[in-house]
């Protein structure tokens, strides 16, 4: 582009055009992206409507000793919860766990921590849960299932594996 004394106005419109038309063309580029990324998860929405009955503070009882577990309602497509024992036949320990979309499919994972936040999984490592089924009051991951029990009461079903031994662990909870 020349410029010439004689088109200032004409030439400061355009490059004012050519640095709006630069702008457009970028995010036309990025808009694609964003629109498929803001793209609702309706088999994820389910999931989290059907574990309504999960949020918030809940005490009971699992491993012999006394639990804590907390949920939180679902933001950017997590729900982050977290579990404490205290006492009981197992170390005293901790969890935060989160279920959503992760590589693809929805799971429930979790990182343990004894009672002096040291982790106890490596430290990228989790343990996942791949989403099995859900209906209103009732979610199952592999090895693990949420229950609406009713009148404040929430049942957990966990399977456990020790070598060739396997049980399944039942805590009890209520609202505190």
């Amino acid at each position: 582009m020349t410029f010439t004394r004689h088109q200032p106005l004409q030439d400061r419109r355009s490059i004012s055009s050519l640095a709006l038309a630069s702008a457009l063309l970028i995010l036309l580029c990025l808009l694609p992206g964003a629109l498929l990324a803001a793209e609702p998860d309706a088999e994820l929405e389910r999931v989290f409507e059907h574990l309504e009955f999960l949020h918030g503070a809940w005490t009971g009882n699992g491993f012999g000793g006394t639990t804590d577990e907390v949920w939180l309602p679902p933001r950017d497509g997590q729900m982050l919860g977290l579990f404490r024992l205290v006492g009981g036949t197992m170390p005293r320990f901790s969890e935060i766990l989160t279920i959503g979309r992760f590589d693809g499919r929805i799971e429930l994972r979790l990182k343990h921590f004894d009672d002096q936040l040291h982790g106890w999984e490596e430290k990228d490592g989790v343990v996942s849960f791949p989403f099995e089924s859900s209906e209103p009051g009732k979610v199952a991951f592999r090895g693990l299932t949420f229950q609406d029990a009713g009148d404040g009461q929430l049942r957990i079903e966990l399977s456990l594996r020790n070598g060739d031994q396997t049980w399944t662990e039942v805590f009890e909870f209520r609202r505190p």
